[in-house]
């Protein structure tokens, strides 16, 4: 069963003060995800050289997490997550983009310290952006073109399912976060390696 739009459905809640992590509940499999993530957000970080480091606090999966959120951010102690929303989404490969949002957006609220927003970027009339998508789930890497005329320019909006699967793409709500980066400027979002502007095939 696909579940696309998951965390639609389940608010990625703010920062909370400071709290004890409960208890980790998290299977062996949903371990090695969690230090999978956090090493790729980690690697792409160190890559555009932010002095950050996102492996610092720990993050627990619990089911102990305020009604209907996904993830939730401790500041300053540690970030839970779900455990039946993770357990969901690893059952389908294509989730992986969802995943890293979920991962993405808790780093944002902990470690950029980041509240709720939404930013959308639009191409100009007559055109669309050009992506490409690259499934890498447990190492089962594929490359998929992609275009849209739109795109989330943030992975802290609240119940917007902004995923992605492309490098690119992820690089780019990573300086969003930063604040490198507007994410309503599609020339800034075009002037990202991998990101291309072309003409809609419909004019």
């Amino acid at each position: 069963m696909k579940l696309s739009f998951l965390l639609s459905f389940l608010f990625l809640t703010a920062c909370v003060q400071n709290d004890p992590p409960p208890p980790d509940e998290a299977s062996a499999e949903q371990k090695e995800l969690v230090d999978y993530y956090l090493q790729d957000i980690q690697q792409k970080i160190n890559i555009l050289n932010m002095n950050v480091n996102v492996t610092k606090l720990p993050v627990v999966v619990t089911e102990d997490l305020s009604e209907n959120a996904a993830g939730e951010c401790f500041r300053g102690s540690h970030i839970r997550i779900r455990k039946s929303t993770l357990q969901s989404l690893m059952a389908y490969e294509g989730n992986e983009g969802q995943i890293w949002r979920l991962f993405a957006h808790e780093i944002g609220h902990c470690y950029f310290g980041r509240s709720h927003y939404d930013k959308t970027i639009v191409a100009p009339t007559g055109f669309q952006f050009k992506t490409l998508e690259k499934s890498n789930f447990f190492g089962k890497v594929e490359y998929t073109p992609y275009s849209s005329r739109r795109y989330s320019g943030t992975v802290m909006s609240e119940n917007y399912a902004t995923y992605t699967q492309s490098e690119s793409v992820r690089n780019f709500y990573l300086k969003e976060l930063a604040g490198w980066v507007d994410g309503r400027d599609y020339r800034e979002f075009v002037a990202e390696d991998g990101i291309d502007l072309i003409r809609d095939s419909a004019n």
